[in-house]
């Protein structure tokens, strides 16, 4: 049943991020995620108490929520800050370098052998980042390189994306931290968390009036339901899988992205962002599996 949580999550999470897209023209990510959050957290509680129970915790639940909670935030501004200034069928294939940057921590802080079938991975994963913007060799082989890191929506991509390898880890503990284990339990208390942190985010750096926003609304309720119950859905899959097949599944969401950007945003080069996605999308599966 994982497979079937982790898939729908992938669904969701690239339907997510072409609203946001749309809605973001009109708004900055502050606001964007404030009242996004703000939808998704009745929602989510709702979910808890009608298929679950209120768990019991302990120290540790609430260490790992505010760890993860922190270094969340500042990963969700970083992503929807590339998402408002950049093509999504660009930025969204540069996830593939979460478990890149996973692996890489493990081998650094916590002394894991990085076996040759990821070293492969990771290689792929890079190949296919290049061939993201492959149509840019024509003149100059360095050219798709010189695309992605000149690009300030990559750049902040990966920057999220660092910070996203990190946040799992801080998620199955408090997983297993709750008593009995109810996985969207830790979603609500972590989402409730972070929306407070963006509300007064954007009090400080947002300017849109209460009109203005209000149009928005009947968008921003739909983007807080799917939210939410992506939100819930990632913690079952975090629960019953393990943690490296579930974010490999979690990935799809790059090459549906890709489709979505490319059908409904009218976005070019699709055929390179397609090629260079599934190719990093094997590189995933090489180094999580």
């Amino acid at each position: 049943m994982w497979f079937l949580y982790a898939f729908l999550f992938a669904v969701i999470t690239s339907v997510s991020v072409i609203v946001a897209k749309r809605v973001m023209k009109n708004v900055d990510e502050y606001l964007y995620l404030a009242i996004s959050n703000l939808f998704a957290v009745p929602f989510l509680f709702l979910i808890v108490v009608y298929f679950y129970e209120i768990p019991r915790v302990d120290g540790t639940f609430f260490r790992a929520i505010i760890l993860g909670s922190i270094v969340g935030i500042f990963a969700a501004v970083f992503a929807y800050r590339a998402i408002k200034i950049s093509e999504i069928s660009a930025i969204s294939p540069i996830s593939a370098f979460n478990p890149v940057f996973t692996a890489v921590i493990s081998f650094i802080f916590l002394h894991e052998v990085i076996s040759g079938k990821s070293v492969f991975g990771i290689l792929l994963i890079c190949f296919g980042a290049y061939l993201l913007e492959l149509s840019k060799a024509e003149n100059d082989l360095l050219g798709p390189i010189k695309s992605l890191t000149t690009n300030p929506g990559v750049r902040l991509s990966l920057a999220a994306y660092f910070l996203w390898a990190i946040t799992p880890v801080f998620e199955k503990t408090a997983i297993l931290h709750t008593f009995p284990k109810v996985p969207p339990f830790v979603s609500l208390v972590g989402l409730s968390f972070t929306t407070v942190a963006f509300i007064l985010m954007a009090i400080k750096k947002s300017k849109k009036s209460l009109p203005e926003i209000r149009n928005l609304l009947p968008i921003f309720l739909i983007v807080g339901v799917l939210g939410g119950l992506g939100q819930a859905l990632a913690m079952v899959a975090f629960s019953l899988g393990e943690l490296g097949l579930t974010t490999a599944v979690f990935k799809l969401s790059m090459i549906f992205t890709v489709v979505l950007g490319w059908i409904l945003l009218k976005e070019q080069n699709v055929k390179d962002r397609l090629l260079g996605s599934f190719v990093m999308l094997l590189g995933v599966a090489l180094l999580v599996v």
